[in-house]
């Protein structure tokens, strides 16, 4: 049947233009509409061919990104994203510690919305451009990101898991480490990629692995 993918926004302009770009630039077989975040979470359970979420900001109960927690929680397998009318820089930071796939503005253009959605289907963390370029949290793009070589490679496997918004207990478990190690490891993180918080580093982390 192909891959599915879901749009959770109350206007129906914009669930319909979504729906466009998924299916005809990004190859989605289908393309499910809701109009909020409770008619979304029953739908994960009947849609096994899901791949993406996407949800509009608006339609966040309680308001923010902390609300999708429980949908990325139900299926770690979904790449799950928000998306906004605009850039709002307390809510792109909330979407990266929530450990969400990024940040979608609807107002960046067909070009840089399907980018946005390709890398993220990819695997990388997307936050806006305007964002990166403005907010130190989000690392300098002029300062160029540490090489794979700067790091060990016990450090890449846990920026792996870091870039994939997992927790440090997810991270101990899967690498079978002390969860006391993994804080050691992360905090080396931040020292060497030169960020201020584990989201910047997710963000620093996704272009180093894609090099």
């Amino acid at each position: 049947m192909g891959l599915s993918a879901l749009v959770v926004d109350g206007d129906e302009f914009f669930r319909v233009a979504f729906a466009a770009v998924l299916e005809k630039r990004l190859g989605f077989a289908r393309v499910i509409e809701a109009t909020g975040i409770e008619e979304a979470r029953a739908l994960l359970v009947d849609e096994p061919d899901l791949r993406l979420v996407l949800v509009d900001l608006a339609c966040t109960v309680p308001p923010g990104p902390a609300a999708l927690v429980a949908l990325r929680d139900a299926r770690p397998d979904l790449v799950v994203a928000v998306m906004a009318n605009t850039v709002e820089r307390d809510q792109v930071l909330a979407t990266l510690a929530a450990g969400l796939h990024g940040y979608v503005c609807k107002a960046e253009g067909l070009q840089a919305v399907t980018a946005a959605l390709r890398a993220m289907l990819a695997g990388s963390i997307h936050v806006p451009a305007s964002m990166a370029k403005r907010d130190p949290h989000i690392g300098d793009p002029e300062t160029p990101a540490p090489t794979r070589g700067a790091l060990t490679h016990r450090q890449l496997d846990v920026l792996r898991l870091l870039v994939e918004g997992r927790s440090n207990k997810d991270i101990a478990r899967i690498l079978g480490l002390g969860e006391g190690t993994v804080k050691t490891h992360v905090a080396a993180l931040l020292r060497v990629l030169k960020v201020q918080n584990r989201s910047a580093a997710a963000v620093t982390g996704q272009k180093i692995l894609a090099a």
